[in-house]
This record gives structure tokens, sequence and C-alpha cells, in this order.
């Protein structure tokens, strides 16, 4: 077992034949707010500058769990007030030394971990004192834009919506969150239909949104820190640098004494990055001032020209952003469209399923409101208990994706084929996880006749999820359930038709009261059979087939026998947890 006390020890010990070091240790508190004490070790480090060598004192904090992780290096505040605004040191004094993700450790040799930081930082300073990395500003400046450079510095976040790229410059609707979502308050939208899925995601979450104009200035072609700013010296900044748009903005500033917001973007490799500055609303009654004679230009420039002005530190929510931030590619084919019928604990575990892949709209439909006794094998829980399925299912995709949009219908798929077979026949795919044969008969009567021009997928499950089914029927085929019966029972079935046909055989169980019976099974079962199912549900998703197919999942058998459930012929060549698939 590794001893970290004892492996920090020996480092230390290594290091201190070459390094001037001692230990210190500081007070910090923890993300509770509770005081702690930590251990930082005071180097001195000897940088190499065109003048000569010089030592600067940088302070060494581990983790507990160092080897396992990188050390901290800090640049002491002395020789960080000499030197501060150089790329890859921030405002705590903190040196970005290396990207965590594609740092190999090796523990038995810590001392050499610690070698290796303490020469990256000698690095790091002298580049920056030198200028040989002030090029690196552009690749980190949304880091140091939210730095704090004085005591009266505010950096506010702000979402953008997606489109925003190709805004002109001018005056744009913005729109301000009440309360705010995670600490940020503004959207800066294109007014694109992403940008308006958003907006409704923030009012299904109860935020009040209302609208505030933002002026968006255009590009500019450099940023250098420090960013600190005041009234006066960003009224130059607008009129140098956004010297053809400066007319427009007086009138927007003058307009009225409420907030303001201007926003500008640079280039940075190949991509507009967005920054901002938030001036707060003015009060209008200032001694020595006529109220008609006053103008928010006046306020800023002549009696608040040292006032600091609030920065805003802008990122991305849209769908785009998202999706590269984690696949790392960008989808160029359509998004799914798709209907599931049924969302039972099999059609919503599905339907989570379903949510996985790159969905731009759903139709839900089912009548039922979602009960107490339901809860324990469905994806919805005990919060959702008294709501209607559709509508709590809608919310629970809304919150996972506000870029989706989600169809409901509170009543059974037939109501969907006599009133909206056309909405219906925009899906790419139908589900069905009913479970009762006369429906799905009268789906299938309406794939057959043409009403429904969209494959359709039927899923249904055997006592104790011993087997598990889906059939995928193609449009216009003249499938029926029949054709697939054996004696009035699927010929797929797992469990036997003489333990169906037998009455002392319990494939239903029963509470008291009308319609009280269920087909037993439990939700670590569902997950099994959707985790072999899934991949066979995506290939057919992606490769729609030239013929109707029928999938069959056998369970965990050895519960079946224990419950004295009979396997059927076909039950009898399957193995537990075995997926197969047959042309039909």
């Amino acid at each position: 077992m590794m001893d970290f006390d004892q492996l920090r020890e020996r480092a230390f010990e290594d290091l201190a034949k070459i390094f001037t070091i001692e230990k210190t240790t500081v007070d910090v508190k923890t993300r509770l707010g509770t005081p702690k004490k930590i251990e930082q070790w005071k180097v001195t480090l000897e940088v190499p500058l065109p003048e000569g060598v010089t030592d600067f004192t940088v302070l060494v904090e581990l983790k507990d769990d160092f080897p396992l992780s990188l050390p901290v290096i800090y640049l002491a505040e002395d020789d960080y007030e000499k030197i501060k605004y150089v790329p890859h040191i921030d405002d705590r004094r903190n040196i970005c030394l290396f990207d965590n993700e594609n740092i190999k450790l090796d523990p038995d040799r810590p001392a050499e971990i610690i070698k290796a930081c303490l020469k990256q930082a000698a690095t790091i300073i002298s580049d920056g004192i030198t200028g040989v990395n002030n090029g690196d500003f552009v690749d980190e400046i949304v880091a140091y834009w939210a730095n704090v450079y004085d005591p009266k510095d505010q950096v506010f976040e702000a979402y953008l919506g997606d489109g925003i790229d190709a805004i002109a410059p001018g005056v744009h609707p913005g729109h301000l969150l009440s309360p705010a979502y995670h600490n940020v308050d503004f959207l800066m939208s294109s007014g694109s239909e992403q940008s308006q899925q958003v907006i409704a995601f923030f009012k299904t979450r109860g935020h009040k949104v209302t609208e505030q104009a933002y002026f968006y200035l255009g590009q500019i072609g450099h940023l250098v820190p420090p960013f600190y700013i005041d009234n006066r010296r960003l009224i130059s900044y607008l009129r140098e640098h956004f010297s053809s748009q400066w007319s427009a903005v007086k009138r927007y500033l003058n307009q009225s004494f409420g907030p303001k917001i201007f926003a500008f973007s640079l280039e940075v490799n190949g991509q507009l990055v967005f920054f901002g500055f938030y001036i707060p609303a003015i009060q209008a009654k200032i001694d020595g001032w006529r109220r008609t004679s006053l103008t928010s230009l006046n306020v800023l420039d002549t009696v608040q020209p040292s006032k600091a002005v609030a920065r805003i530190a802008f990122k991305y929510f849209s769908q785009t952003r998202l999706q590269k931030r984690t696949d790392g590619i960008l989808n160029t084919k359509p998004a799914y469209k798709f209907m599931v019928a049924g969302l039972g604990s099999i059609g919503s575990n599905l339907l989570s399923g379903l949510n996985s892949l790159e969905v731009s709209e759903f139709v839900l439909c089912d009548p039922d409101i979602f009960a107490l006794e339901n809860v324990n094998r469905h994806l919805l829980s005990f919060n959702e208990v008294g709501k209607a399925k559709v509508d709590a299912l809608a919310k629970y995709l809304t919150f996972q994706n506000p870029f989706l949009h989600v169809h409901t219908h509170k009543g059974s798929i037939v109501d969907m084929i006599r009133s909206r077979s056309g909405l219906m026949n925009t899906m790419d795919v139908i589900f069905c996880a009913i479970g009762k044969d006369a429906i799905e008969n009268y789906v299938l009567e309406s794939l057959s006749e043409g009403i429904i021009g969209r494959p359709v997928m039927l899923f249904w499950v055997e006592p104790y999820l011993a087997g598990g089914h889906a059939l995928y029927i193609r449009p216009s085929t003249g499938f029926s359930l029949k054709d697939l019966e054996t004696n009035g029972y699927y010929r797929y079935n797992v469990i036997s038709a003489e333990t169906y046909a037998d009455p002392g055989r319990q494939t239903l169980l029963r509470e008291a009261g009308c319609q009280g019976s269920y087909v037993p099974y439990g939700k670590a079962a569902i997950s099994l059979f959707f985790a072999h199912l899934i991949p066979e549900l995506y290939r057919i998703i992606a490769e729609p087939p030239d013929t109707n197919i029928a999938i069959s999942y056998a369970g965990d058998l050895s519960l079946a026998v224990a419950q004295d459930l009979q396997l059927s012929d076909f039950g009898n060549t399957l193995r537990s947890h075995q997926l197969t698939t047959n042309a039909i």
C-alpha cells in the first residue's frame, strides 16, 4: 500500500539536495468555509534572464494524494507584483504548468514530478518576462479577462445563445433571468430558434425572463491585460476602437438611465470569443445638474469617471458548443425524430436510451397519470407522482436537453392515428410499448393501409422478464401479429405456451381491486434488457432494415425456473441474457 506521507518526505529530502527549500504552514479555508492548515514548501527558483540568473520564490503545495496528482505552484506575492500580467500566471499567483488531462505520472519518483513542475515554472516566468510567450495571452484570453486586477474589480458571467457569431453590430434584444441560473442572470441571444428554446427552458424552470437590450460593438484585433477599466476609460475605449459605431453607441447610452450592456468579440484559433462590459442603472438626480441636461454619457464621462466598470465573461449555452465540448465532433447528419407511445416502465426506459442519440423532436403519447405503484421500475421518481406521464416526461427531456421539441398527447395512440397522423408521419420511427394486442393490431392495420407511413417498433416483456421482445415492422408490408402466433401464442416466447395456459402458474400477479393485475419484473431486469437491446436498436435506427425483424431477449432463465415457469422450445435454445434477431 502506498504511504503518501513517506513519499512526500522522500521528495522533500531529494529536493533539499539541489534547491533552497523550507517547509511553511499557511491557513486556508475549505469549500465549507472552515479554516484548515496546509503545508507549503518555499523554494528558491533560479530563472535565466538576459541580464543573468535571477532568484524567484515559489510556493509548492501538495495535495493529500500526491504523487498521484500534480503539485500546485504559486509565485510568491512580492515577486508576482514585480512581473504580474504575464501569460500562464493568474491573479491568484497560480502558475498554470501543464494540461492535467495529458500528463502521465510516475508515483514511484515523487521528487522527479516536482522537479519537472519547477522547471516548467521557471520557463513560464522567464518567457513571460522576456515576452517570448506573449502570444499565449490570446489562447487563454478568457481566463485573463476573468482575473481580478483591482479591489474594485467585478466580473459577471453571462450566456451566449446559438447563432451569436452571425449578428451584426448594433442593438439586439437580450434577456435577464430572475432568479439567476447558477449565478448567471443574462442571456445574450441572437433571436435564433435555439435561443428561443433556451428561453423557454428557463421559463419552464420558473425563471422570470425580461428583455434587456445589449449593444454588440463588433470584432477587435487584440486584447492584452490588465483589464480593469473605469467609466472614463471605457468611453475613450469605445470611441477609439469602435469609432464607426460611436454615434449609435451614444444613442444607446442616452436613451435611458437604465442598465447597459456592451459586447465585442475577438477571433481566437478561428473562432469568435465574446467579452462584455456592464453598466448598472444610473441615478438620474445628481446635485448641480439639471434633469433635462443630464445624460448617461455625462454621468459616465464627467460625474462618475473613476467608477469601476464590471466586465462580463461569456460562455456558450448552445447545442453546437455543448456537443463539441463533449463529443469532440459535430454531427452533420439530420437529427432524429421519434414518437414513443406507452410510457410505462418499458416505454420510459426506452425513452432514456433513445435520448442518448442526436434527437431534435419527440412525440410522447400516453393517457395515464403516474401513480405511486409505478415508481419502482419507471424512469420518473416519487416527485412526479400524480402528474400526467406525458407532461412529467416532457419536462424530464427538456431539462436533459433544452433544444428538444417535445409534443405531448394525453390519450391513446388510437386517438393519435385518428387525429394527428400527419405529425406521426414526420417521425423516423414510431415506438410502441403498450402491451395490448388489440391496440397493437390496430396500429399494424394502420401501417398496412398506409395511414401510418413510418416504421413501427413494438415492445413487450414476459413475466419476471424471462423474455423481452421487439418487432420492427416496415410500412405497407401487411404484417399482422397473427403471422407470428402458434395456437394463439407468440412464436418466440421464452416461457412455454403450456405455462401460460395453466391457470395455476403465476404469470400475472394481482392486487385487490378492479384491473389490479400486473406483470412482475424488477428495475435491474429492465436495465439488463435495454443494455443488450439498445446497441441493436441504434443499428436499426442508423441503417433501417429492408425487412421486418423480430428481436428476442432471454433474461435470467434461472429465475424463471425458480418461479416454476417452464421454458418454451425456443427458450431452451437460449442462454441467459442472449439477444437474437430473426427476419420475419
